[in-house]
This record gives C-alpha cells, sequence and structure tokens, in this order.
C-alpha cells in the first residue's frame, strides 16, 4: 500500500467516527429532548383546553342562573302587575259605592 492510501484510510476512519458521534449524538440526546419538549407541550396545550373548557361550563352555569333569576323576578313582576290591575287604580272609581248618611 502506498502512504497516499494509507492516510486516505485514516481520514476515511476518522470521518467514520466523527459521523457515528454525530449518529449517536441525534439518535439519543437531539431526538429525545425534541420528543420530551413536544410531549411537554402537548400536555400543557390540553391542560389549557380543560382549563378553558372548565372556564366556560363556569360561565354558562352563572349565565343560567342569571336567565333563571331574571325570569322569577319577571314573573312575579307580572304577578304583581295583575293584581294590581284587578284593583280600582283610584278608591273613587269603585262601582259600588255605598250610600252615607250624615
Amino acid at each position: 500500500t502506498s502512504p497516499c492510501t494509507a492516510k486516505k484510510a485514516v481520514v476515511s476512519t476518522q470521518s467514520t467516527g466523527i459521523t457515528n458521534r454525530r449518529v449517536n449524538g441525534i439518535e439519543y440526546v437531539i431526538i429525545p429532548r425534541f420528543e420530551n419538549t413536544i410531549a411537554y407541550i402537548v400536555e400543557e396545550l390540553d391542560e389549557r383546553d380543560r382549563e378553558e373548557f372548565y372556564r366556560l361550563k363556569k360561565v354558562q352555569d352563572k349565565k343560567k342562573i342569571i336567565r333563571e333569576k331574571q325570569k322569577k323576578f319577571m314573573e312575579e313582576y307580572n304577578k304583581r302587575q295583575e293584581v294590581s290591575d284587578d284593583a280600582p287604580k283610584n278608591l273613587l272609581d269603585t262601582e259600588h259605592d255605598p250610600d252615607i248618611m250624615f
């Protein structure tokens, strides 16, 4: 073998070692970090979705309670109006006014 071929073999071996270290670094360090980061992001987004769902449910419940209170108030108000419609507006407006003798 010539010195040039031996030198090429050494360089080739070194290149292969560097490439293997890079591949191992990517496979065992970089990719697991990315997978962990992705898993963390997914968990956070899921948690935010759950919080938002809970918040929306609370708002809907509060709106429902407010609507029920308003409905109840209006029913009571209308009942009072019906009662007051039957009562005379003025005491002098009664149809049966008994005669008073002095």
